[in-house]
């Protein structure tokens, strides 16, 4: 069952997202953890880089930037939870790059956990979650199989 996670730094929403999508597997990693494998930096870590970190820690994951609403209902139906980038002005709040991890598509609404705003399950308009994620490039980074926690990640 995935797992709602406050991001911890200002800019650390990815790795926040990572962590709830890696509790879905049943580990538990801190968010520390995670920002050291996915390369975090002050100013934070892409979707596009923290794949790159995930696969040199072993994960098995994928990132999308040519899907559609479609490919993201077939990602939840496969019990995956999609974390995608989204640029926050359309979902009612001050303009930034963000990530949420998606839970649930309705034919009107999206529903993601939030980072910035939980634990509980956020609910946004179709159209506007479809406005988001365009001007934030409609990428998409799902988590197949987990990396496993070394010594190396402690």
């Amino acid at each position: 069952m995935i797992v709602w996670y406050a991001q911890q730094h200002p800019a650390s929403c990815v790795a926040a997202c990572v962590r709830m999508v890696l509790a879905a597997f049943g580990q538990t990693w801190t968010e520390q953890q995670v920002r050291r494998i996915i390369g975090h930096t002050r100013l934070g870590v892409t979707l596009n880089s923290a794949h790159t970190g995930l696969i040199q820690a072993g994960s098995t994951s994928l990132i999308h930037d040519d899907w559609g609403l479609d490919d993201l209902r077939d990602a939840l139906r496969r019990g995956k939870n999609p974390i995608v980038g989204v640029e926050r002005r359309p979902l009612g709040y001050q303009p930034a790059s963000h990530a949420i991890t998606l839970v649930n598509i309705r034919v009107d609404m999206v529903e993601a956990l939030d980072p910035l705003d939980g634990p509980q399950p956020q609910q946004y308009g179709l159209g506007a979650f479809e406005l988001a994620w365009k001007l934030s490039g409609r990428q998409a980074l799902v988590i197949e199989c987990p990396p496993q926690l070394s010594s190396r990640t402690v």
